[in-house]
């Protein structure tokens, strides 16, 4: 039986973290040229100082792990301008946890730490092959208060 439990990112589990990281960085990467970001998304170490140290900086990057193991995470990106402003977000579950559902661990106690910094909204977009995430969402929604307001377009020039 699985022990699974969320946790923000400790200090002893900051190298561990690197190798998920990593692991999730294609899959990352795709993600965010969504979110115009995309002059970062060749480099790891460049997204990973762009966007995931901040999250770490105001404890909003956290870990699912199995016993000890680190399988996946999630972070939001505040703006640097208005801390109440959620600017991105990702999640990731490692392939061989996928479609257990796992990831409304992680939003569930995101929603938690967004509530406690007094954050009341923000925005996400799941991308168009996800469609775990997409059908997942269904049965999310009904816990939160989750509508659908747009969709986003990718425009290649």
């Amino acid at each position: 039986m699985n022990n699974f439990l969320v946790k923000n990112l400790e200090y002893s589990d900051f190298l561990r973290f690197d190798k998920l990281f990593e692991e999730s960085f294609p899959k990352l990467k795709y993600e965010i040229q969504a979110l115009a970001f995309q002059n970062l998304t060749n480099d790891p170490a460049t997204l990973f100082k762009s966007m995931v140290a901040p999250a770490i900086d105001d404890n909003l990057l956290i870990v699912l792990y199995d016993g000890d193991k680190q399988i996946g995470y999630e972070f939001v990106s505040l703006s640097p301008y208005d801390k109440t402003k959620v600017i991105g977000a990702f999640t990731y579950i490692s392939e061989q946890y996928r479609g257990l559902k796992l990831s409304h661990l992680l939003r569930q106690k995101m929603f938690e730490l967004l509530k406690q910094k007094n954050i009341k909204k923000f925005y996400f977009t799941i991308n168009n092959n996800n469609t775990q995430s997409t059908n997942n969402l269904k049965s999310f929604a009904e816990k939160f208060k989750i509508t659908e307001v747009a969709k986003t377009y990718l425009v290649e020039l």
